[in-house]
Parts: structure tokens; sequence; C-alpha cells
């Protein structure tokens, strides 16, 4: 039995395949680390989360490429290829997911304190003569 040469075709079907076993890892990886993430205790899993989402972004977009050369081979699994990465795109989009990022999370969790009125407000602090403050007893 003769080793098989390298070819083109199944190189990129295997690439193919890798693709989208690595998308559907990363959408169930998605989904269970923002069920954990609900839970307050667990608010440290937010950057988790959104790696996944940047990993199976990107597996999207090489599946894209593989696509896209397989669609000079063959065009009709090319086009069908594309199909389902536009289905795996919207499958990300309707997936619960953090509101907003880990980046923007940071921040202090301390209630704001009230400032004083601007030096050139002087009607906050003026009085009526009749009614102001004097220095007599």
């Amino acid at each position: 039995m003769a080793p098989q040469r390298f070819s083109l075709p199944r190189a990129l079907g295997l690439l193919s395949v890798a693709l989208e076993v690595g998308i559907a890892v990363g959408l169930v990886a998605k989904i269970i680390l923002v069920a954990f993430w609900l839970d307050p205790q667990f608010q440290f899993l937010r950057p988790a989360v959104d790696a996944s989402i940047n990993f199976v972004l990107l597996c999207i977009v090489v599946f894209v490429c593989v696509a896209l050369s397989r669609m000079l081979q063959n065009w009709r699994r090319g086009l069908l290829a594309i199909a389902r990465a536009a289905l795996y795109f919207l499958l990300l989009g309707f997936t619960p997911s953090p509101l907003g990022s880990a980046e923007e999370h940071v921040g202090s969790n301390q209630a704001m304190k009230p400032t004083a009125p601007w030096r050139s407000d002087l009607s906050v602090f003026a009085t009526t003569p009749c009614r102001g403050l004097s220095l007599s007893r």
C-alpha cells in the first residue's frame, strides 16, 4: 500500500472539518461560560467569555477563507461552506453573552460623592439682607 500524496483539495477539506469542530466547541464553551458567569460569584469568568467569542470569530473568518479557496475548485461545496459560515455567525450572535466587554467593566464600584457648587455661582449662598446672618448678637 503506497502512502497517499499531498493534495490541496484533501488538505482544504480536512482544514474545513477541523475549523467547524473548533467553531462548535467554541460555541458550546461560550454557552457554558455564560451560564456560570450569570452567578455573581463567577464574575471573574468575563474575560474567558470574551476569549471564547474571539476564538469562534477567528475560526469563522479562517473558515470563510478556506471556503473561498474551495469555491475555486468546486463552487457548490464552496458556496455551501460559506452558507454554513453565515449560520455559525448567526448562532454566535444569538447565543447569550455578557453586556460589554471585560475592559469596560473594570472600574470603581463606589458611588460618586456629591460635589460643591461652582465658586462663580453666588446665588447658592446669597441671602437677602433682612434674612442674612449678622455678626452681632
